[in-house]
């Protein structure tokens, strides 16, 4: 019986069993006069580049708008609404502009009134703390 006939393998694993004379024997590695030589080549770029360059190496095109994937979506949706409304007649244009420069008025005077309160609120703070140190000096003077 030819050992070489009755060779099997066993999956991934490197048992090799052999059959002689009616009996399998169970090896790890294999007799070396049965051993199969090693592959010797495993990676090769061998004509890739050239056929890479047969049709050119092209630049990636960059895209007309940019992808709104991932963002916030809360904001694209603002964004949207921001740009439909940046297209309107003049007349609808020069209605803002003087709605816009009546908002900004009525803040300045918002702030400058808020500047006037908070002056004041300072000015009293600093009469309540002479008062109040007055007061101590007086009390001080008293003791004695």
């Amino acid at each position: 019986a030819d050992p070489e006939a009755h060779r099997s393998h066993f999956g991934s694993s490197r048992l090799i069993c052999w059959q002689s004379l009616g009996t399998y024997l169970f090896c790890s590695f294999p007799p070396p006069s049965l051993a199969v030589m090693a592959k010797s080549k495993n990676h090769t770029a061998h004509n890739q580049s050239h056929k890479n360059h047969r049709n050119g190496i092209k630049k990636s095109r960059r895209p007309r708008k940019m992808s709104m994937e991932g963002m916030n979506k809360k904001f694209v949706r603002n964004q949207a609404f921001a740009k439909k409304g940046l297209h309107c007649s003049p007349e609808e244009k020069d209605r803002r502009l003087a709605l816009q420069k009546e908002a900004q008025k009525k803040m300045e005077e918002k702030k400058v009134k808020e500047k006037e309160q908070r002056l004041k609120e300072l000015q009293e703070e600093k009469e309540r703390a002479a008062l109040k140190a007055a007061k101590s000096k007086k009390a001080i003077k008293e003791d004695e």
